[in-house]
């Protein structure tokens, strides 16, 4: 993290703080969006508990395109 830029830090910290005040888990697949799709196709249930989902929405609607 040390080597992370300020926006990378800001979607590690909202990840960490979903688990504190959820019952987010993290899947089993991994982090990327790939495994995730894939939980998502297998398990819709718990691809809704995976905290790394939330991060993901929150950069895609949070950062431009670019």
């Amino acid at each position: 993290m040390m080597n992370s830029s300020p926006e990378e830090v800001g979607f590690i910290m909202f990840h960490e703080l979903v688990h504190m005040t959820s019952s987010v888990v993290d899947s089993q697949l991994g982090y990327g969006k790939g495994p995730l799709v894939s939980l998502a196709a297998q398990n819709a249930n718990a691809a809704r508990t995976s905290a790394n989902n939330y991060m993901l929405y929150a950069a895609q609607n949070g950062l431009s395109f670019d």
